[in-house]
């Protein structure tokens, strides 16, 4: 493994066991097995080493899911995307915190590859005539709804986090853009 990957996933490792969230460039070269001038020559600043460990944790979590799910029901499989995405936003707190950092940048390709998974669930939807709306609108309106409910989750202390109203803002989201609502 390169310096710049072990880099990575040695922040990815530490940012998600950290009990405050915060990271330290010392522990990062210690458990990383690299000096404070490697990590610099990698990365300009804390916010960009933030920025690509969130993206590396974001891309790792994508790899590792399986092909999108085609069930009978589309819907079903869009409520499903959903409680992934905020099953990771919670077990990876601090990770999906740091996203929404000053200076941190969003993870763009990780964006991307969310998006083109959620457009094909979409189509497969407006396939079945279950859409009602257009299928990039219909994007939008998921991916902004589901990472609002996810880092407000995220943001909450694990014993207080109650998850079943993730379910019921998912459920009213399908309800608006589906012809049929999300049963």
């Amino acid at each position: 493994m390169d310096e710049r990957s072990r880099i990575l996933e040695a922040g990815t490792a530490l940012l998600t066991s950290s009990p405050d969230g915060t990271l330290s460039v010392r522990a990062l070269c210690e458990a990383a097995q690299v000096s404070p001038a490697t990590v610099n020559r990698h990365f300009a600043d804390m916010p960009d080493l933030i920025s690509a460990i969130v993206e590396h944790a974001f891309a790792s979590y994508l790899a590792s899911r399986p092909a999108p799910a085609t069930s009978p029901d589309p819907a079903q499989d869009i409520r499903d995307h959903w409680d992934d995405h905020v099953a990771f936003a919670l077990g990876n707190a601090n990770v999906y915190r740091s996203m929404f950092m000053p200076g941190v940048r969003a993870p763009g390709a990780v964006r991307e590859m969310m998006q083109r998974l959620l457009l094909g669930l979409l189509a497969r939807c407006a396939d079945a005539g279950l859409l009602a709306m257009d299928r990039n609108a219909a994007a939008r309106l998921i991916l902004a709804t589901n990472t609002g409910v996810a880092i407000s989750l995220a943001t909450q202390e694990a014993h207080a986090r109650d998850v079943s109203w993730s379910h019921e803002a998912r459920d009213a989201l399908l309800d608006s853009i589906t012809a049929t609502g999300s049963g």
